[in-house]
């Protein structure tokens, strides 16, 4: 934790409001012209406002927005996941004849798992990358053609939320099916079968909660955009219930589950797993119409898009990012 605190220092400002901000405050200088001012929805809001954007406007999200209801239960359910095998976990590998500190080494496997994650964080990077080097091309053909220019030349390549849906639509089948595997190869069952394999089957396990909980929030992220803080704000408060809720029955669910013992309560999570596998293919189908039908999504990109400065500079087009604002954008 003290690592990430010393390299959120360095982190760039990312916020559109506050680069346009700055953006301004540097055409002053340069201009001599004090009357510029941005259209900035930032400011120090009055006690009602306050109290409307902090508690009244995520519970408002919460219970009406549709991407906001699914991708704060599904990161919920994920990261409860996580503390839900604290508890779990030591009560598998017990019938193994594990000590307690023992018992709780497979965490580590989830661990492995959380790295994986790194090649689909490498792969987004390289999509971003295509994007900014055709609009920087598109520009650079735009301002050759002059005036005369080709109207039905094509057009710059453009990202939308759901096309960084990649790590979600692997995580999803992915959880699903290591934790069918876990489930059926532990006791009291399949008491034959080596610890070695469940161990393995929480590798997948590990790195698909993570896709979970890091991809859906930066899918909130672009379909809300300025106003990504407040549907955060309603996925922290399903995610905290089920972070301090799972571990609660967790071990009443692997010790009092008659017979089966942990293969039925196993299951049970796989069974919500698999069905969690449908909402993939909803995002990515219907994703774009239901932000559309959305007037607090379709707001916010409004907002988005009069306060956006593009922030892009790409060292091999040497394009600087205000001239790729209106050309990669998330919409």
């Amino acid at each position: 934790m003290a690592v990430t605190a010393v390299l959120l220092l360095g982190i760039r400002e990312s916020r559109p409001s506050q680069l346009l901000e700055y953006r301004v405050r540097q055409i002053r200088r340069a201009t001599g012209d004090d009357s510029l001012q941005a259209q900035n929805p930032d400011h120090t809001p009055d006690i009602r406002t306050f109290i409307r954007n902090v508690f009244i406007r995520p519970l408002y999200l919460l219970f009406t927005e549709p991407i906001v209801i699914l991708v704060s239960i599904l990161s919920a359910i994920a990261f409860g996941l996580i503390y839900l095998f604290t508890e779990a976990l030591p009560v598998v590998y017990s019938l193994y004849s594990f000590t307690p500190q023992q018992s709780s080494l497979p965490f580590l496997a989830i661990a492995v798992g959380l790295l994986i994650g790194i090649f689909i964080r490498l792969h987004d990077v390289r999509l971003l990358r295509f994007v900014h080097q055709g609009a920087a091309a598109f520009l650079d053909q735009d301002q050759s053609l002059g005036p005369g220019r080709d109207d039905h030349q094509q057009p710059p390549p453009t990202i939308s939320p759901e096309d960084k849906l990649l790590g979600f639509r692997i995580a999803a089948p992915t959880l699903a099916l290591s934790l069918w595997l876990f489930a059926w190869t532990t006791p009291p069952l399949v008491p034959q079968c080596p610890w070695a394999i469940s161990v393995l089957a929480l590798i997948p396990i590990g790195f698909a909660v993570n896709e979970f909980d890091a991809v859906l929030a930066g899918y909130m992220a672009d379909s809300y955009t300025v106003y990504a803080a407040s549907a955060f704000a309603s996925l922290s408060i399903l995610r905290s219930l089920a972070s301090a809720t799972f571990p609660l029955f967790a071990r009443n669910m692997y010790e009092g589950s008659g017979s089966f013992g942990p293969n039925a309560a196993t299951s049970v999570l796989a069974g919500a797993a698999t069905l969690a596998c449908l909402c993939p293919v909803v995002f990515v189908r219907y994703g774009r119409r239901i932000r559309q039908a959305s007037r607090f999504a379709q707001y916010s990109l409004k907002v988005h898009d009069e306060n956006v400065v593009g922030s892009v500079a790409d060292d091999e087009t040497g394009i600087e990012g205000t001239e790729l604002q209106d050309t990669v954008l998330l919409h």
